[in-house]
């Protein structure tokens, strides 16, 4: 499915993910399988996980869809890793990392570290226990590294050497 947007459209986001969802029940449906009832097996299911789909705009004007889960081999039992987002402005020469930390409320409850070129962050309070480990294609100043945490989500944005 391929959505052309132009910049006087504001896409109508309930509208698309109604025809998504629509769409994938249908494809369900036609391979034998009630979507209601897989849905409930996933939720149900400790071991699962969340998976689903991020969609950006890239710098082609197209968007771009890519999956999501949060169960990673690297990750330490008990801790899940959060579903994040790393964008790398040329102009600015900055990174900017957006992470969903559910459940944590303050700064103080997430480290985050730098390590050559990795991003690093911990985060946890009561059962909410995240970590992260993502590759930067580029060293960082980790000294110019600015946070901002609104309803669970993380915002860091640092320079690059």
């Amino acid at each position: 499915m391929r959505f052309n947007f132009s910049d006087d459209d504001m896409p109508d986001i309930e509208k698309i993910i109604e025809l998504l969802r629509s769409q994938m029940f249908e494809q369900l449906r036609a391979q034998g399988i009630d979507p209601e009832e897989l849905v409930n097996q996933l939720l149900n299911n400790p071991q699962m996980g969340t998976m689903g789909f991020s969609i950006t705009m890239g710098p082609d004007g197209q968007p771009h869809i890519k999956s999501l889960q949060n169960k990673s081999p690297e990750i330490k039992k008990g801790f899940e890793e959060p579903f994040a987002d790393i964008f790398f402005s040329e102009q600015s020469r900055e990174y900017q990392m957006i992470v969903d930390l559910q459940g944590i409320q303050s700064l103080d409850m997430i480290h985050v570290g730098f390590d050559k070129r990795q991003f690093k962050l911990h985060a946890e309070t009561g059962p909410f226990k995240y970590r992260l480990i993502r590759d930067l294609d580029h060293d960082v100043k980790p000294e110019t590294a600015r946070f901002a945490l609104n309803n669970g989500i993380l915002q860091v944005d640092v320079q690059i050497k």
